[in-house]
Parts: C-alpha cells; structure tokens; sequence
C-alpha cells in the first residue's frame, strides 16, 4: 500500500463536500485491505493479537513453506546422571531438524552444570529427548532445555 496523499483543506476556509468525501475515500480505500508491512511498526503485529487459526509455528513464505516452533522442557534428575522426557513440538509432521540447548541453573553443584542433550525419537507429534550430566555426577535437580523444531 503506498501512503495516502490527501487534498490539503485550509483552516478558516468552507470545505467542499466532494474534497471532503474524496478524502475519506482515499483513506477507506486503502484500510479497508490494502493495509500492509509499509504501514505497521515493527512488532506492531504479537501472536497474540492474530486469529486463532493464524497463532503457532511459523510459517516461512520467502518461496519455501517451512514450518518451526520453538520451546522449553524441563528434565527432571532424581539422584542421577541422566534424565528423559517427551513433549509435543506441534508441528504436524515429522522435523526434519531438532536444536536443543541444555543448561543447569547456576546454584548447580561444581562439576554438574555442564550438560548435554540428544534426541531419542522424533515423530509427527513429539520430541523425546535424553538430556545427560557430562561429568557423570549424580545430581538432584530440574534441567531446562530449549527446543527448536524445524520442519524442512
């Protein structure tokens, strides 16, 4: 949509209803669907201000459908040097690529914080993931891991 250039009515003066009229025209014309990235700020549009059925992963458009969603799972260790868990990556279908970051908090024991994380099985639905203390320490406590599914 290009800017809209309205006929400059002066202050003082009697407008004339055509004038007038062909510059609400002018406006409607282009909001009424002519409204586009030229006319938002950036960040202007938040997830959760689209429809519903447009809210969710996201869809590149740039001559490639892709889809990726993104998110965080918590592992929780119980006197061990290993944990798993399954979360759902909604999706739809298979990733074709799986990012995962794990990280430990920072009161973590000495030695325990470094830790490593691997998928195990990966289908239309969910991520089960094994997340692993690299110095093989047990430990007691909740692991995050950010997630990044991408469908390719």
């Amino acid at each position: 949509m290009a800017v809209v250039s309205l006929t400059t009515i002066t202050n003082g003066t009697l407008a004339d209803a055509s004038v007038v009229m062909a510059n609400f025209n002018a406006i409607i014309a282009q909001v009424n669907g002519n409204l586009d990235a030229t006319n938002l700020a950036n960040s202007a549009v938040t997830n959760a201000k689209l429809d519903s059925s447009l809210q969710g992963p996201l869809v590149l458009t740039a001559g490639v459908a892709k889809k990726i969603n993104k998110g965080t799972a918590s592992v929780s260790f119980s006197a061990s040097a290993s944990g798993s868990v399954t979360f759902a990556h909604g999706l739809g279908s298979v990733p074709g690529q799986v990012i995962l970051t794990a990280y430990a908090s920072l009161t973590a024991a000495a030695g325990s914080k470094v830790m490593a994380a691997s998928t195990l099985t990966v289908d239309a639905t969910n991520i089960q993931i094994n997340v692993r203390n690299v110095a093989g320490v047990s430990i007691t406590e909740t692991i995050n891991v950010a997630w990044m599914a991408i469908e390719i």
